[in-house]
This record gives C-alpha cells, structure tokens and sequence, in this order.
C-alpha cells in the first residue's frame, strides 16, 4: 500500500507540477492515514523565499494546495480502497514540508465480500 501511494504522489507531483519530491512517509492508525511531503516546494516558491518573498511563496503554495488537496484525496480512496471523510493538509513553507491528515471509514465496495458476511449469520 505503501510504495503504490507513494508512486501515485510523487507521480501527481511530476506530472501537474513537474516536480520531484524528496520523501513520502506515512503512519497509519485506526481511521487515520498522516502523510508528510518532504521536499513540497517547487522551483518558483524556492525562487521567492531566496528573494525575501515568502508571503507571496506563501500565497502560490495555497493556490497550489489547495489545487492537489482534492487529488490526493482521492489517491487515498482508491489505493486503501476507503472512503475518506476528512482531509487536511497544509505547508510549513520554511521547510517545503506537507502534511495530510486523512481521516476514513472502511466501505464494503465488492459485492462479493458483501455476500460472505452475509452467509455467516
């Protein structure tokens, strides 16, 4: 699960922003998937905070969060086959570090699971 979540971020990364991330790391409890992006920034948010711009670095990383949120998101549901019914996200953009907090509950999506659990009673 892992390694394939990680494919896809880093894969949404270089493919909506042409940018390499340095680490995904994870830690998974109960309904709750943490996952921290190292290395988020891209090169036009490194470019303003080496110029003393890092409010308006701070500005594009809104636009640019909140543009992946709904992306990542539903990276989450379809690699831990879950439905998620929270998800935060925000960046520290002095460390170009991202975290996401995705909170879920588990659905029953085959039918054939379905039906198993329901030739047991």
């Amino acid at each position: 699960m892992k390694t394939r979540l990680t494919e896809r971020i880093q894969g949404l990364y270089e493919q909506q922003l042409q940018h390499q991330l340095h680490e995904v790391s994870y830690k998974l409890s109960d309904k709750t998937l943490v996952i921290v992006m190292e290395g988020t920034l891209t090169k036009p948010e490194q470019i303003l905070m080496a110029r003393d711009r890092a409010e308006l670095a701070q500005q594009v990383r809104t636009v640019l969060n909140s543009a992946l949120k709904p992306q990542i998101r539903q990276l989450v549901e379809e690699v831990m086959d879950v439905r998620v019914i929270d998800f935060l996200s925000d960046t520290t953009i002095s460390t170009g570090r991202t975290g996401a907090i995705a909170i879920f509950e588990f659905e029953q999506k085959s039918k054939v699971f379905s039906l198993a659990n329901s030739q047991r009673g």
